[in-house]
């Protein structure tokens, strides 16, 4: 017989008991619209994640430190662990040289790099106007303050093509050394809103110790520099002060008791931006090699999948139980139809059928089961993720929320749910199958 013959012959089998044929496949079906239903939650809330991360962050970007993935410290740590990885942190320290920006600059398919020191300042003077404690941001000027691929992205979250990371006067250049930006936040917690009426200005910035009990108070450092610019809100640095890497050196060394701070310890973070999302791995391949510790929004993303494949695994389990509750069904469907069709398996043995002929059509009828219910149980997932969606979106918009797709049915969903109903099912019917092809033929005719 021919596979074709086995089709042909199984659907005319089942078509007889449509009543049985229904139930047994309305169970699979169930099983498999559970298994679309919770998956496809899994995979819609996992894209939302993702879509989000790409809005708010460059997905090109690889931050580079000079330290090695040395994990980080832990509130509960013993005195002893700190000590132990503070050494650790020592040992797998490597300077980001300026020798070594510049390879990395050349490095195929990157497209910029920033060179960033962090540092904190206690409070801030414009004109009659003071500020509290913020993080200074140092950027070696020559590679820029804000790269393109930055721009895009927050143009794209913005949904706003003529959106610019100055508001305000102008951007730093590689000449400015007495200069700064201003975050557009960091003004208005100072009460300043007329952010062209700063431009030009000066500013006072003071980082001060906390003396400590039984010791000489340190004289705090004043940095003063022009404003330059002030940064939008919808980028980041727009709650604090932006500066040339020299100045920020300065403030750390002070923090440190260390004069010469910079030349030491060099910046403290690398952004690299790649061309291309498939170029992020082969980049950050290349600067590993070079002893470098690196993060990038790719490694956060298989993570976060990693994550939602567990995630989705564990809201399938209910549809993969019903599913094998279910072959227990088609067992019994199937041992039925052997007893309703001894004689009809005893003719067919006597004109020359095999027992692998008896038992692979016992198999397709069974397979056939899965794929009824299968098909069933995705067009009543599809129903029922639209239904749902819509009821999610309906409370949404009620609480003041944006409607959301929090529902995908991917391809593979829909292929790997009908193939898995019809393997359960094929499963299920091989001990039916192997029943069937052991009958005596002529024990069989005997069957009434």
């Amino acid at each position: 017989m021919h596979f074709k013959d086995y089709i042909k012959t199984s659907f005319r089998n089942l078509s007889r008991r449509k009543l049985r044929t229904f139930l047994t496949s309305f169970a699979v079906a169930i099983g498999t619209m559970l298994i679309i239903i919770m998956v496809s939650l899994g995979v819609g809330t996992q894209n939302l994640v993702i879509n989000s991360l790409k809005e708010h962050a460059s997905i090109t970007q690889i931050m580079v430190s000079p330290y090695k993935d040395i994990g980080t410290i832990e509130i509960n740590m013993t005195t002893e662990d700190q000590k132990k990885w503070e050494e650790n942190r020592k040992k797998n320290f490597k300077k980001l040289t300026q020798a070594n920006l510049d390879k990395i600059k050349k490095i195929e398919n990157v497209s910029d790099i920033k060179s960033l020191l962090y540092a904190q300042i206690t409070k801030t003077q414009i004109g009659d106007k003071s500020g509290s404690s913020t993080t200074v941001e140092g950027y070696d000027l020559k590679y820029g303050v804000f790269s393109p691929s930055e721009i895009e992205a927050v143009k794209l979250k913005e949904k706003n093509k003529n959106i610019k990371p100055i508001i305000a006067g102008r951007d730093l250049n590689a000449d400015d050394k007495d200069t700064v930006l201003i975050g557009q936040n960091y003004l208005k917690k100072m009460g300043i809103t007329d952010y062209n009426s700063v431009i030009g200005k000066d500013i006072s910035m003071a980082a001060s110790l906390p003396q400590s009990p039984g010791t000489a108070p340190v004289q705090p450092l004043i940095i003063k520099a022009k404003i330059a610019g002030v940064i939008s809100d919808k980028f980041s640095g727009a709650g604090s002060i932006i500066m040339s890497i020299d100045m920020a050196a300065k403030i750390q060394g002070y923090y440190k008791g260390d004069p010469n701070y910079f030349d030491n310890n060099g910046p403290d973070q690398l952004i690299v931006n790649a061309k291309s999302f498939q170029d992020v791995k082969t980049i950050a391949d290349k600067i590993k090699k070079m002893g470098y510790g690196i993060q990038t929004y790719q490694s956060v993303l298989d993570q976060i999948k990693n994550m939602f494949a567990i995630f989705q695994g564990i809201l399938a389990i209910g549809g993969i139980i019903v599913l094998f509750v279910a072959a227990i069904g088609v067992i019994n469907t199937m041992i039925m139809s052997i007893y309703e069709r001894t004689r009809s398996i005893g003719i067919m043995k006597a004109v020359g059928a095999s027992k692998s002929n008896i038992k692979n059509l016992f198999l397709v009828e069974s397979g056939s089961l899965g794929f009824i219910g299968g098909i069933m149980g995705i067009l009543f997932g599809w129903f029922g993720t639209k239904i749902l969606g819509f009821v999610f979106n309906i409370f949404i918009k009620s609480k003041g929320g944006t409607p959301t797709e929090i529902f995908s049915i991917p391809l593979w969903l829909v292929l790997g749910s009908l193939a898995f109903s019809i393997l359960v099912t094929v499963t299920a019917g091989l001990y039916p199958a192997a029943r069937a092809a052991k009958l005596d033929p002529i024990e069989a005719l005997r069957y009434e």
